[in-house]
């Protein structure tokens, strides 16, 4: 018997306990092939992330009552949009020069995140999944103070050392993440040891704000942390009833309800290919999540990533991949690796149908590990010389449906926002990781662009260095706005909008023009009106008409000719440096080379030596042309 990836092993140890309650030691080395002593190993792995309860001599399924607690992935993915709105409402608690806490928790794991970008300030957690997000921030001058201790399914540390070192410390704001709360009980947990540490940080502090969404309150937990009257803030969402928040506002001084995405919560679920591959499945509004996905397939462990080379004439960043001349190229429809697997044939989809998909690239050009590269400016240029570095960083396929013909243009208006919010949600996920220094979604559309797979599909790329032109711009847009106050992007839409002859269509929170120097016999860029620096800084609003007013645009560009159109549509995103977020601007541009009927543009010595573009239409006759292909 071929041993299996640790990954899948445990995925088919936690299917046998689901599907009889409880399993034996004994039973899953005989059915396994492998060692006591790696069985328990996996047993204990799932047993901390909180999908089983380790037994005498096996395992069986966390009990249901007030002491049973889900695992941190699993709660990570409820209740989004809530604790999103809380994550903005701490984050702006939050100022230079401050020290903070924060207790293990999936809110406060998103108020990590939204802490990267705030500089100068200290972050004591007994959390490694918060340390580990701040570890690498881009905001200067952070310090994080990891407390030490045993670990709890809730991803918490605790015990006798994480206590000791507390004691010793004292912040000016504790944000605390609960199990629960209520009038009578107060503050609560399931475990008791979370709760001994958790009324510490209460303690010390100079300033006490839970963070809870709604559905917590008058949730039962056994342990208590502390009274309602001896916290200072609550911020929760407007989604608490009004009986209830005259409650709360009776113990609290300070009570802060946020209001909830308008939208309802388009639901995705994480689960792993049998390589241990991440594939999240995305759900239309509406549609239960995909739950339980399991990958039968055979396949040998992940193919490792190229390397980069650092051009000391450009000062840029060169990946070199090639790995991936053995990758799938223009199979036939009853090959497509991402259709869905029927009919006993396996895909890279584990599932007879779904909405939305995204997946680690079984072919990376970066990546599959993520790490920092070395700083040029700090190692120097020259030391960097004949010596590669891992191509570190992460490449995602979105799969838009699991129908293999049509294109992005062909899908219903509601599965257009449900992979808006993939692109949101990915954005916000790869930009935490460790040595993401640049997140761009994009789609290769015909294969006279280079595309492999016609199934309809884009790509992310999580860039361990600002890829070269997003570097450019940033620069650019930085010093626009410490001269002038605007943003450059901001006063460009507003010249556009003024001149109104390269405008293509308008909404309440996006425009489409034709940009006045185009490069591309058709380029048309998609723009916010108000400045956010990425795809998930959107509310839901706005990607609700991102969603209709892009397939409206992909829509006119396939009917400019009798046959679809090749494109690239990219979606520029600022770096995920605070100074860079804050000065540039989200944009979609979308370019193609086809100049004609049956005419392509091929970059020649000009503008692929040179840089130097020299466009054969203008933009006044392409934004009138795409006007006219309005319906």
């Amino acid at each position: 018997m071929t041993e299996m990836l640790p990954d899948r092993r445990r995925r088919e140890i936690l299917d046998r306990v689901r599907a009889s309650g409880a399993v034996r030691v004994a039973d899953l080395v005989a059915e396994l092939g492998v060692s006591d002593m790696t069985v328990r190993r996996d047993l204990d792995r799932l047993a901390r992330d909180g999908e089983l309860q380790k037994v005498h001599g096996g395992a069986k399924l966390p009990a249901g009552s007030s002491a049973a607690e889900p695992g941190f992935t699993h709660k990570s993915e409820l209740q989004l949009p809530e604790k999103a709105a809380i994550a903005a409402a701490a984050e702006a608690m939050v100022r230079p020069g401050m020290s903070v806490s924060l207790n293990s928790g999936t809110t406060t794991f998103a108020l990590a995140r939204a802490l990267r970008r705030v500089s100068d300030i200290t972050v004591v957690t007994n959390s490694p999944r918060i340390a580990d997000v701040l570890q690498d921030a881009p905001a200067t001058g952070q310090t994080v103070v990891l407390l030490g201790g045993v670990r709890t399914p809730s991803d918490a540390l605790v015990g006798p050392l994480a206590t000791a070192a507390l004691r010793t410390l004292h912040v000016d704001l504790a944000f605390l993440g609960v199990h629960g709360l209520s009038e009578r009980d107060g503050l609560t947990t399931p475990n008791m040891m979370e709760a001994e540490i958790n009324r510490l940080f209460l303690e010390r502090c100079d300033r006490s704000v839970v963070l809870a969404d709604s559905t917590k309150w008058g949730l039962p937990g056994l342990h208590r942390i502390a009274g309602l009257d001896e916290v200072d803030t609550v911020v929760t969402d407007d989604g608490l009833g009004a009986a209830d928040r005259e409650t709360l506002s009776q113990h609290v001084p300070d009570l802060r309800l946020e209001p909830r995405a308008a939208a309802p919560l388009i639901a995705h679920r994480t689960h792993h290919l049998a390589d241990g591959r991440e594939a999240v499945f995305f759900s239309d509004r509406g549609t239960p999540p995909v739950e339980q996905v399991v990958d039968r397939r055979p396949l040998d462990v992940r193919s490792g990533g190229g390397e980069v080379r650092f051009d000391r004439l450009t000062g840029e960043w060169v990946a070199v991949a090639a790995h991936r001349q053995a990758r799938t190229y223009l199979p036939p429809a009853d090959q497509c690796p991402l259709c869905p697997s029927v009919g006993g044939r396996e895909s890279e989809i584990p599932a007879e149908d779904f909405d939305v998909v995204v997946f680690e690239n079984r072919f990376p050009s970066l990546g599959p590990e993520l790490a920092e590269l070395p700083d040029p400016r700090q190692v120097g240029e020259r030391s960097l010389w004949g010596v590669p570095s891992p191509a570190v960083g992460r490449c995602e396929v979105v799969v838009f449906t699991p129908e293999h013909q049509g294109s992005f243009a062909s899908l219903s208006s509601e599965r257009a926002r449900t992979v808006v919010e993939a692109w949101a949600q990915r954005t916000d996920a790869l930009s935490a990781m460790a040595g993401v220094r640049h997140v761009f979604p994009f789609e290769n559309r015909g294969e006279q662009i280079g595309v492999t797979l016609h199934h309809p599909h884009g790509q992310i790329y999580a860039y361990p260095y600002p890829a070269p032109h997003a570097a450019r711009l940033a620069a650019r847009s930085r010093a626009h706005l410490e001269a002038t106050g605007r943003t450059l992007m901001g006063e460009v839409l507003a010249d556009e909008t003024a001149a109104g002859d390269r405008m293509v269509l308008a909404g309440e929170h996006f425009s489409a023009y034709v940009p006045y120097a185009a490069r591309w016999p058709l380029e048309v860029h998609l723009v916010p009106h108000r400045q956010v620096p990425d795809l998930a800084a959107l509310t839901g609003g706005e990607r609700d008409e991102l969603a209709v007013l892009y397939r409206d645009l992909v829509q006119r560009v396939d009917r400019l000719y009798a046959t679809p159109t090749p494109y690239i549509a990219a979606w520029h995103q600022t770096p995920v440096t605070a100074a860079d977020r804050e000065a540039g601007q989200l944009h979609l541009q979308l370019t193609s080379p086809r100049r004609a009927e049956d005419k392509l543009k091929f970059l020649a010595g000009s503008e692929a030596a040179m840089g130097a573009f020299i466009n054969d239409v203008t933009a006044e006759q392409t934004a009138a042309r795409l006007r006219e292909a309005a319906r």
